[in-house]
């Protein structure tokens, strides 16, 4: 969901579905909207005037790890391969700044990426390369009047990153 969007749901296993929430439950949309992925992470948000966009990570064709936006008919707007598997996605809007993503893949970096696609801050996670790289759990939020803080969750550790305000 996303506060400028009411009535809009977003769920994703396999397939990017959409629903639309009413006053007696919820409905789902015609057909899912067909993205070129296999979908496991997806994160919804307003486009530039206002229409649903979602950003959603996932493997492609020939089971490649990627990155798509997607505008609200599911056309894929732009494309970007992933270095491993997808494992966290988490939204950024701090009020007044670009909209921003946080992504960790499985081979254990952390992207912090804007709307267009271009990283705007990249770290690498302790273990690098292990397995104990996988992403559980992945937030964000405000921290001050100025700071994000990135929280990501992994098998054998809790990791705290401050987003640096230049990054904002």
């Amino acid at each position: 969901t996303h506060p400028e969007l009411p009535g809009h749901l977003v769920s994703c296993y396999g397939d990017l579905d959409i629903y639309r929430v009413t006053a007696d439950g919820y409905e789902r949309e015609p057909g899912d909207l067909d993205c070129g992925l296999y979908v496991s992470l997806a994160e919804l948000f307003p486009d530039e005037q206002g229409r649903p966009a979602y950003l959603v990570a996932g493997s492609g064709d020939e089971t490649v790890p990627t990155l798509n936006r997607v505008d609200h008919l599911g056309r894929v707007v732009w494309s970007a391969v992933l270095p491993e598997r997808p494992g966290g996605l988490v939204m950024i809007e701090a009020p007044g700044k670009p909209r921003l993503f946080v992504l960790t893949v499985d081979s254990g970096e952390l992207f912090v990426l804007d709307e267009d696609g271009t990283v705007r801050a990249h770290s690498n996670l302790p273990g690098q390369g292990q397995d104990t790289t996988t992403t559980y759990h992945l937030g964000a939020g405000p921290h001050g009047e100025d700071d994000w803080l990135v929280h990501v969750q992994l098998l054998q550790q809790e990791l705290l990153f401050r987003i640096d305000p230049g990054v904002l």
